[in-house]
């Protein structure tokens, strides 16, 4: 029983460690743009966000009456950032490191819980969103 034991208990270590890593890793990457974004009723805001592509700290912030409660960032069906329980005045953050390409924002609940997340090349100008400096 304790081999047992200590192999699902080995398992579940490794799959936290696998879900965090595919979940958007740190809160902040040092030196990086930061993206802020929210939730809300609706679902995620900006509905298109334009980035240039390199490493991102993104800040949420729900304004949520509670019916959406997280941010997603799909490449294709797989989840590759997000933040879960994010109930109303809550603000988190996750960091990621985004390649050229074309993402999707998902905001579960929201009457439209898909956006549209547009990556340029590194130098390209964004759009949407609130870049901090």
């Amino acid at each position: 029983m304790l081999v047992i034991r200590n192999a699902v208990g080995a398992a579940a270590a490794a799959s936290c460690a696998l879900a965090l890593g595919a979940c958007g890793g740190s809160d902040t990457i040092a030196g990086a743009p930061t993206v802020n974004v929210g939730i809300n009723d609706i679902g995620c805001t900006p509905p298109v966000l334009r980035l240039p592509a390199g490493p991102k700290n993104f800040v949420i912030k729900s304004s949520s009456t509670g019916k959406v409660t997280e941010y997603e960032i799909l490449d294709g069906k797989r989840v590759i950032a997000e933040r879960e329980g994010l109930t109303p005045g809550v603000e988190r953050r996750f960091s990621i490191e985004l390649k050229a390409g074309e993402y999707t924002s998902y905001c579960p609940g929201g009457t439209r819980e898909r956006g549209k997340i547009i990556v340029l090349p590194a130098g390209g100008t964004g759009e949407g969103g609130t870049p901090s400096p």
